[in-house]
This record gives C-alpha cells, structure tokens and sequence, in this order.
C-alpha cells in the first residue's frame, strides 16, 4: 500500500498507489487507491478502496478485534452481492483493509435522485443483495449494519453491500450486542438480544421497503418525506421522533407497501411484509430469500401462497397484524359476493359498482382489504386505491379522490408534484386535465376553473386507468362525500361499463349525508335497479365470534364463555370485537402461551371483560345528534331495557300520551338506537344500553327502576302489591323476574323478599336454573339489610338451598361449593329443622357425586334419608334422597 506519493507496500500485500480520501467514520478512514501491478485476477490499474483503522483507535482492543473480523469475513466470502477484498495487513500506520472499489452511488443517493425504484430493477437488486448475505451468513458472519448507504449500484448496476464495521462471528453473542444504525435495527436487536442473520433479513426488508415506496417502513408521520420522495429525515430519528420509531419497530407495525405503491405486485407485497415480520422465526432465510427473487411467481412459495384456506389467511401481516388482530369470520358469504363480481369485471365483462352497507365498525374496510387481497392473488392482479370520506375534509373539494392520485403517485400528503409527477399524469389524460390535476393537487383549488375542472379530470383519469387494466376502487364512508367528489363519481359511472373498473363504495349505516340531494341521485344512478350489488355487513353471529376465539385462544381457555361475553358486549360488531381482544393484548389479561407460540391464554375470568373504551365516545357523539327529548327518554330505555313497548312505558313514566312515546321510539328506530323486536323494541346492542345506563346518574337509575317495578307490579291487576303470591301467579315468569331485577336496583328490598319465594318455586317447577340461581343471590343480599330473626334465618336457608340446586345444575362448582359452605355454617338442630338439614345433606351428596366422591356421597344421602323419614309431608324429599343413594350404591357395586 503507498500514501498519496505513491509509496509502495510490501510484495506480498497489493502495490496501491494512493489518489484521495473516499470517506470517515467512527472507526476508519477509506482512501481512494489504483493497482499499481496485477494482483491476483485483478488486473494492473484496477480501482481499489483502502480503509485504515483510526491512529487513535489502533490500541484499542475491541477496535482492533471489530476491524479483523471485518477483514476476515470480507476475505473468506465471494460473492456478487458483497464488496470483495483483496488483502489486509498492518503498516507503521496501523491495519487496513484493501478491498474492490464500487464507484457508483449509494442506494440512498439513488432514491434521492429519482425516487422508488420501479418493480423490475428492484427485484433484481434485492435478489443481489440477498445473496451477497446469504454468502455471508453461509461464511459464519452476520452483517450488522444493513442500511441504504451501505449498499452501492456498481458500473454495472448491480447493487453491492459494503461496509462491515459491524460484522460479527456467528454465535458471538458479547461483541455482536452493538448496535448498527437505529432506523434498521430489528424489534429483537432493538430490546438488546445479539445480531443474527434473521436481523440482517428484517433490515434488509425495511431497505426494500423504503426503495419501492419512498418511506420508510416504521418512520414517524412528521419524517414520512421530504418533497416528493425522503425516506427517513435523520433529524427525526435523531432527535425526537427516535422514541415513535423505536415503537413501531418493536411492535414491527407497519402500513403494507401495497397501500403506499397501488402498482405492486401481490407477490412483492407479501414477501416484503413476511421479511418484517416480527418474530425472527417467521422471516425467511436470506438464501430462502434469494431463491424465492430468482424463482418469482413460479417458484413454490408463491405456488403455495396463492392458497387463500382458512389457515392460510391467519395472520394477516403489516398494518392489518396490528389493526387486523384477527382472522376474517362470518363473512365469507360477502367475500365470495364480491369475488364473484369482480371476476367478472376482470375478464371484460365491464366495469360496475358495489354498496358495502353497514353500521360504523361493522368491517367495510377490513372485508375490501382481504378482497382486495384475494383479488390481487388471481392471475390477472389489479391495481387497488382504497380512500375514505370525512366530514372534516369538507373544505377540500374532492379531497378522497385527490388522495387516491396522490397514492398513484407515491406523493406524500399535500407534497406539490414535481416534474416527474406532472409527466405519469400527463400519460394517462388529455393536457386539460392532466393541467386540472396538477393544481388540485399544488392546492390551488381556490380558483374557481380549478374547482370546475377537477370533478371531471378526477373522473377521466379514473376511467382511462380502468381502461389500461384492471382496476379496484374502495371508497369508504360515502355518507361524508362532499359534493365534488359525488359528482366525479357520478360523471364515472357513465363510463364504467367501457372500463375493467370495480368501484366499491362503503356506506355507513345510520349517518344523514350532508348533501342528501346529490346522494340519492347518485345511489339511483349506481343503485341495485342498475345492476349493481348491494352487500350489507349484518353483525356477527355468536358462532362467528366462538369460530374467531377457537382460532385465537389455546383450548385451556374458556372459550365459549369468552365467545358469549365478546358477543354480548359487542353484541357482534367486528370492530369492537376486535378493539376488546386489543385491549385484552395490552392489559396483559391475554398473552401467548409460550414465548414464540401465538396461541393466547386468558388470565381473567371472561365475565370480567369491560365494555370497549371508544364506546362511551362514540355514544356521546351520537348523543349530541339526538333532540332533548330523544336524550331525555334514552335513559328510562336503558333502565326498562326488556320492557320497551309503549303501553308499558305510558304506565312507568306518567304523563305521557301513547302517540308522544311511539312518536320518539320510531325516531330512535330510525338513529339507530333501537331496533323492532315483534310488538316491542330493543336496544340495537346491549353494548349500547349498557353505555347509556352507566352514564345515567345513580340517583335517576334508581328512581326510573322504582316506577318501573311499580308499573310492572300494576300489569297483574288490583292489589297485587299486598299479596305476593297471587302477584307472581298473574304475572307472566319474564315480568316476575323483570320486577325483581327492578326492585333489587331499586333498593326496595322489604318489597323484593315478598315476590322471591313464589317466584323461585315457580322457576324450579319450570326447569329454570339459570334465572334461580340469580334470584337466590338477590334474595341473600337483600336479607342481609333485614334485622335478625328466626323468619330471616328460615329464607337464607331456603335462598342458599335455591342457589347450591342452582349451581349444580348449572355445573359451577365454585359457586356450589361457595353456598355448601355458608349452609354449613348455619345453626341447624336435627330437632328443630330436620327438614332443612335433610336438604342440605342432600345437596352436599349432589355435590359430592358430582366430584367423585363416592364414599362421602353415600353417608351424606344415608343422613338425608334418615332425617327425612322424620319429617311428616317430606315424602318427595326422602324419594330423592333414597333415589340419589340407590345409583350411588349402584355405581359404586360396579367400580368394584
């Protein structure tokens, strides 16, 4: 090696002469140097790179150990995909490296001066660099520092990976915990675990990532571009926006490249998305990489990716693992729908439109995103632009559709278009247009021409990309478009048949449009009378959330109770379903069962799931639409809750006329609040009720459920209230029941324990354990408000029989045992109270044949057999008893 005066080195390391310093870092500095004879292959006058461990760093141990193994691992790899080494030594100046000299520019000067490479080349750069680390990894090295300015594009064009400053040995986990540059680093590298070669592959994924859209994957929403393209802005990583970037590394949640760059193919899209992959395991090898880029969409992977069963499309990765928690259920009648329409538009049947129909968080957007996917898997793949109207965009005219050219363009949000913009534009409509876009999206929509002008340069740069290939629209919450942007979509729909176009457009149930005029023509225009589908998302079933829990939760968890429990506070609404598994993800009360398994185990009870926490908001915002009136009767709905009929509530709630109640019920019908069940109403989900009834003040609740039980006592006649058993007689079971659950919220216990007694004896004779065994509990809490007595001791012994026969019919053990245990602690005399000692030997057989205890069983059975035979009129009694005894005996003679 010589220095800039061309000195030379010794013979058996290359003669290099010396012409200027390429660069510095931490550790070296890198001079630009020329082969003064052949060296090897490498013939007299080749370039070189000579990087020189820093003087003040050559008596560092650890320095010096990082800069050998560089030197070993560039030595002892060949590969087209890695910058080669000629020779390594140590001078009067200290080591240094002579490797192969790459003149081109670095990836991230060439994403900086033309933008996202086009699909083609980066294939085939991601295949060179694949293999450059599957050669290293194969060698016993991992990299390290995998970033855009450590990769060059050769004279050639082909990319190379350089610098291994943090290359380590394979295994050596002390000196491989360096860190490499933060925006790359893998979520394991990020909580501290040692560089392997699966981190190498995740931040090679992220390079790809941000070489085909231009952003970087995990990038903070203020360092998303800098003009058109930007990648990552250091500055945020640098400073404040590291801690968001750090977030979503570790969470790896990311938006899928698809959504950024609508002309991705689905074979990229999803090998993109399966390099970030959080865990390691899940990632493929850099050489399984390698092998799927040279073998593409023939090789076996995607062969097998195609398959869209229900297990293969668990896991939905990128931005749907994180908002997307779960798998897609109790949809698959719409998806096929859908399917079918659009293999019809992709074959040139022609264009049309499709109405998704639901309330908010009933999955539009999460059905379209796995259409879409589908879609983009069949032969012929389309080109997918999803947007979404809001009212708060309103003062923008056009603005969803001005986003779906923006995602066209992988133009950052309100970034003016450059030159290169203008051109893609320019190709696909005339120039008036193409001039009417340009300023739409430079924001200059003040002009009035400009305003004019963009509906229909919107709707013929539609239709002209329906007409290139096929292409899939989904434009949610329509109820929001402003009028601009129903008109473009009105002026399309004439050219639709002409195009391969599908315009799929949400429509959220319950929401007055703002310019209701301009909606309903544009849904007669493209409504089911023209030919177009109609698909409404009705709320899932229980067996659609039990299918969704079964694919989610370990068999030891108590699925179908936590299926019933999701359902019933979701009342089958996908999005909060899916915002409560979140919130059991978070809290912890849900977690894998094993590191590295994604089954979830629960570690609460299911009954212990709180409501969603973006309820209460979502109500007061629908709350704030409603009259005084409207507001004024919703909670006197939420306390009666099962009892929504007019009649009923003209008895509860005086004065009111019958036509002032139906007059509101069909208003909130209408709102969505309540829906028709037979001759009553009902809350549209019990989710809704709950959420009213809880922000109703306490005082309220419990005066609207005292005049409730007082209606609902006057509904079995005259003087019902001074005789509770001709009271429980008259009234149906269900509003027998319903008072009690009044009374009870009420606090009128004195009034309550007169109407449980005959309403139990008459549960039991129906078969209703259920409703006992909660009238039974009400019946003890309210005992415990009465002074004592030989009367009160008498009920709690008949509400704790009641409860025990309860539990175990019902199975619940822990309850029964629970009840056993207070029946044992009362003061029962063989004299005084053989009958009720009878019952509850009895009930401590049940339970005891219910456990296996056989031998207990038979002398707790024996003991309510003798003591009942005491007792004149237990002839029932003593037949269980001895009926119990015989099979236990029975059972027992056949173990033996």
């Amino acid at each position: 090696m010589s220095d800039p005066t061309a000195e030379r080195a010794p013979s058996r390391l290359p003669a290099v002469a010396i012409a200027g310093e390429l660069g510095s870092g931490a550790s070296g500095r890198v001079w630009r140097g020329t082969l003064l004879e052949p060296f090897e292959e490498w013939p007299r006058g080749t370039g070189v790179a000579v990087k020189v461990l820093r003087p003040e760093l050559a008596r560092d141990p650890a320095a010096r150990r990082a800069f050998q193994l560089e030197a070993e691992a560039l030595l002892s790899v060949r590969d087209p995909g890695l910058v080669r080494a000629l020779a390594a030594g140590e001078d009067e100046r200290g080591p240094f490296l002579v490797m192969q000299l790459v003149p081109g520019e670095t990836l991230r000067e060439a994403l900086a001066r033309r933008g996202p490479f086009p699909e083609p080349q980066l294939r085939r750069d991601a295949a060179q660099l694949a293999g450059g680390l599957a050669s290293l990894h194969a060698a016993g090295y991992v990299h390290g520092d995998v970033k855009p300015e450590n990769m060059r594009l050769d004279s050639r064009g082909r990319a190379v990976l350089l610098d291994l400053g943090f290359a380590r040995a394979l295994g050596d986990a002390e000196s491989s915990r360096d860190a490499g540059s933060l925006a790359w680093l893998a979520p394991e590298r990020a909580r501290g675990a040692p560089a392997t070669p699966a981190s190498d592959v995740f931040a090679l994924g992220a390079v790809l990532y941000e070489l085909a859209s231009g952003v970087h994957p995990f990038a903070p929403s203020a360092a998303a571009g800098a003009g058109s393209y930007g990648g990552v802005l250091r500055r945020s990583i640098e400073e404040t926006g590291a801690d968001r970037l750090l977030a979503a590394i570790l969470e790896a949640r990311f938006v899928p490249p698809s959504r950024r760059v609508p002309e991705l193919s689905p074979f990229l899209d999803h090998l993109l998305q399966e390099l970030l992959r959080r865990d390691p395991a899940q990632r493929p090898s850099a050489s399984e990489l390698f092998r799927r880029l040279v073998e593409q969409e023939s090789g076996p992977w995607w062969r097998e990716r195609l398959d869209f069963g229900a297990r293969g499309r668990r896991g939905v990765m990128g931005e749907a693992q994180a908002s997307h928690l779960t798998p897609l259920v109790g949809r698959e009648r719409e998806l096929e729908a859908l399917l079918a329409r659009w293999r019809e538009v992709a074959i040139g049947w022609g264009g049309g439109a499709v109405w998704l129909v639901g309330p908010e968080g009933s999955g539009k957007s999460r059905l379209c995103s796995d259409f879409a996917a589908r879609a983009r898997a069949e032969e012929d793949a389309p080109l997918y632009l999803y947007g979404r109207c809001s009212a708060v965009e309103a003062e923008r005219p056009c603005a969803p559709l001005l986003r779906l050219v923006e995602r066209w363009l992988r133009l950052p949000p309100g970034a003016p278009p450059t030159e290169r913009e203008r051109e893609r534009i320019a190709r696909s409509v005339p120039p008036a247009e193409a001039e009417a876009l340009v300023q739409a999206l430079s924001g200059d929509l003040a002009e009035t021409t400009v305003q004019s002008a963009t509906p229909l340069a919107l709707a013929r740069w539609l239709a002209a990309l329906g007409r290139e290939g096929p292409l899939l629209v989904f434009l949610d919450d329509l109820n929001f478009a402003d009028e601009g942007t129903l008109e473009v979509l009105a002026r399309l729909g004439g050219e639709l048949e002409r195009t391969r176009l599908l315009l799929v457009l949400g429509e959220r149930e319950h929401e007055a449009p703002p310019n209701p005029q301009a909606y309903a023509r544009l849904r007669a225009q493209l409504g089911p009378a023209t030919g177009a589908l109609e698909v409404r998302l009705e709320p899932l079933t229980e067996e659609a959330v039990l299918e969704l829990v079964t694919s989610l939760f370990h068999h030891s968890a108590p699925r179908l109770r936590l299926a019933r429990v999701l359902w019933d506070r979701s009342r089958g609404n996908p999005g909060l379903v899916s915002e409560l598994l979140r919130g059991l993800i978070q809290r912890g009360d849900a977690r894998p069962r094993a590191p590295g398994e994604s089954e979830l185990v629960l570690a609460i009870e299911p009954d212990r799931l709180p409501l969603p926490a973006s309820l209460p908001k979502l109500i007061e915002e629908r709350l704030r639409r409603l009259s005084r009136e409207e507001r004024l009767w919703l909670p006197r709905l939420a306390v009666v809750a099962g009892r929504i009929d007019a009649d009923f509530l003209v008895r509860a709630f005086p004065p009111t006329e019958p036509a002032e109640v139906d007059g509101v019920l069909s208003r909130l019908a209408q709102k969505g609040w309540l829906v028709a069940a037979g001759d009553r109403y009902r809350f549209a989900r019990p989710a809704l009720r709950e959420a009213v009834y809880r922000s109703t003040a306490p005082r309220r609740r419990v005066r609207y459920h005292a005049l409730a039980a007082r209606a609902l006592a006057r509904a079995g006649g005259t003087n019902a209230q001074t005789d509770a058993e001709r009271q429980a007689q008259r009234l149906t079971l269900g509003d027998a029941f319903q008072r009690a659950f009044h009374l009870r919220a009420a606090g009128e216990h004195a009034a309550l324990l007169r109407l449980l007694p005959p309403l139990i004896a008459a549960l039991l004779r129906r078969g209703q354990p259920q409703r006992v065994h909660a009238l039974a509990r009400w019946g003890l809490e309210a005992l415990d408000s009465v002074k004592a007595s030989r009367q009160r001791d008498r009920q709690r012994i008949a509400f704790l029989e009641a409860a025990a026969d309860a539990a175990d019919r019902l199975g619940y053990r822990a309850d029964q045992r629970q009840w056993l245990d207070h029946l044992s602690d009362m003061e029962l005399s063989p004299e005084r109270d053989p009958e009720a000692l009878a019952r509850v030997y009895l009930l401590h057989g049940r339970y005891a044949v219910s456990t296996g205890q056989y031998g207990l069983a038979r002398g707790m059975l024996r003991n309510a057999v003798e003591l009942a035979q005491r007792v004149r009129g237990a002839r029932e009694l003593q037949s269980e008893a001895l009926r119990r005894l015989a099979a236990v005996q029975a059972h027992v003679g056949e173990l033996r």
